[in-house]
């Protein structure tokens, strides 16, 4: 499929058959502009993290979790990477989501994919033939920042191995040190599925969903 600016145009227009995905780490902006954009444009967000925290495999464990936002409760039960059982768990929301991935028939909406849809490599290869795949980078600058909203404001993050401690270390001393390994492990299949890589700094000073499409424009032919 050829990725060109009047695909995007008819996407935004609501008359293709094709779909604009985000992608990126967990807590880059991937939720915030396609909700703003899906708003603008009047598409469908289609927010994979909403969906996964709905499966009739983990809706009956967060209902009796606290918390406004399924995101803040789905990071409960999924727990830190130090906690007793976490890989089980991490290993059924990597299953879950691949899955959902896998089910997509949806076109002309705006995805919205978890940062850990990269490790579901078929499902993601399938959506990107269907759509723009956007890439919203981090920026080295931004990790401490990312590091510390994570704690604050958790989302559910499959580290798929990337989390080891240290002799010595506390867990927050090891997630400082790991989270930036995280990233560069992931940024290597974000890349190649990307169609368009938007640069921390060009999605983070977009100041509405208009800028943001211009910014995704300016990079298509």
């Amino acid at each position: 499929m050829l990725i060109t600016k009047t695909l995007f145009h008819e996407i935004l227009a609501g008359k293709g058959r094709h779909n604009l995905i985000f992608m990126g780490m967990s807590g880059v902006g991937k939720t915030f502009w396609s909700q703003k954009l899906a708003e603008r444009y009047g598409l469908c967000h289609k927010d994979y993290d909403l969906l996964i925290s709905h499966s009739s495999e983990f809706i009956r464990h967060l209902q009796d979790i606290p918390g406004e936002k399924a995101t803040e409760r789905l990071a409960t039960l999924l727990g830190n990477p130090w906690d007793e059982g976490f890989a089980t768990r991490e290993r059924r929301y990597l299953d879950i989501e691949c899955r959902l991935m896998a089910e997509d028939e949806l076109k002309g909406v705006i995805e919205d994919l978890t940062g850990s849809a990269i490790y579901c490599q078929k499902a993601i290869a399938q959506l990107a033939a269907k759509g723009i795949v956007v890439y919203l980078e981090v920026s080295e600058n931004a990790i401490d920042e990312m590091i510390a909203v994570f704690v604050s404001d958790p989302k559910p993050i499959c580290w798929n191995g990337a989390f080891e401690r240290k002799k010595g270390e506390s867990n927050e001393e090891a997630l400082r040190r790991c989270f930036p390994l995280l990233l560069k492990k992931r940024i290597r299949l974000y890349e190649k599925y990307a169609d368009v890589t938007l640069a921390y700094e060009a999605h983070k000073h977009c100041r509405n969903a208009e800028e943001l499409a211009e910014a995704i424009l300016m990079r298509l032919e």
